[in-house]
Formats: structure tokens, C-alpha cells, sequence
């Protein structure tokens, strides 16, 4: 199989999925939204019981083969990764916004809406030649952690069961 085919046909299994969710909002809501709660719960039960359950096995060696075997620099790639991961979350939380009633779950929205605006500056701030250090306040983490998870079940709440 040439590399332009193979190319092509992991494109059409991240490319047909992704249409897919985009084309339903509703299936859109709550893909992301159990992917978010997860992301959330995971992040709280590091912060408050001291576990870091990521595990990066991988050696800079490695990397750094990997990087001049495909003259491709694998940082650039990491940050854009982040980065929309980043915009996709902004625009789940944009989409929360417009179920929500009371004022003040608008507002906590803006809130981890901003959170993620700074996290996108963050990454575009990096250094190519740094690792990433999370410079982020672990009591920062946990109020966004917390507010996602008020948020997605409000949301939820007044999107499915609210008439």
C-alpha cells in the first residue's frame, strides 16, 4: 500500500467520524460532553488524591530519531494538537451558553471559556526548544474542572429535560 493511499484512508477514519458528530448537534452535545466529564473527573481525582495517572513512556532519544527520520518537528504537531483541542472545547462551551437560563451559569461559562483562551495563548507562547511545564495553579484547574462538570449537567438538564 503506497503512503498517499494509506494517508488517505486514516484520513477517512478521523475525517467520516468527525462529519458525522458535526452534523448533529445533539450528537455533537453529548459525544463531547461524556468526553469532557471523563477529562474532568480525571483531572480532579489527580489534583485531589496526588496520582498523576498519565504515564509518558516514550524516550527523548526516540522523539528526536523519529523527528529527523521525517524531517517533521514533532513539538509543532503537540502544540497544534492542544490547540484544537483547546478551540474544540471553547466551542462545546459556546454551544452550552445558549441552553442555559439563569445568568449566573453564564457566567462561569465565560469563565472556563477564558480559561481555555488563556490555555491556547499558553501554548502558542512555548518555546520549541522547551518541554512543556504546567504552570497552571492546580486551584485554577479544579474550579474549571468543577465548573465544566456544573456545566455540562445543567446544560444537559435544560436541553433535554427543561421544555
Amino acid at each position: 500500500m503506497s503512503i498517499e493511499s494509506m494517508l488517505m484512508f486514516i484520513l477517512t477514519l478521523i475525517l467520516v467520524p468527525v462529519l458525522l458528530i458535526a452534523s448533529n448537534d445533539t450528537l455533537f452535545f453529548m459525544v463531547l460532553g461524556v468526553i469532557l466529564v471523563f477529562a474532568a473527573l480525571k483531572s480532579l481525582h489527580s489534583i485531589l488524591f496526588g496520582t498523576d495517572m498519565e504515564l509518558d513512556e516514550s524516550e527523548p532519544g526516540i522523539l528526536d530519531e523519529i523527528e529527523d527520520l521525517i524531517s517533521f518537528d514533532l513539538n509543532r504537531f503537540r502544540v497544534l494538537y492542544k490547540n484544537a483541542k483547546s478551540i474544540l472545547v471553547i466551542v462545546f462551551f459556546v454551544y452550552c451558553t445558549f441552553y442555559l437560563n439563569p445568568l449566573w451559569l453564564k457566567f462561569l461559562c465565560a469563565f472556563v471559556i477564558v480559561y481555555w483562551l488563556g490555555s491556547i495563548k499558553h501554548n502558542l507562547k512555548i518555546d520549541i526548544n522547551q518541554e512543556f511545564k504546567d504552570t497552571v495553579p492546580e486551584l485554577l484547574v479544579f474550579l474549571v474542572d468543577m465548573s465544566s462538570l456544573i456545566l455540562i449537567s445543567f446544560s444537559a438538564y435544560y436541553k433535554f429535560f427543561a421544555f
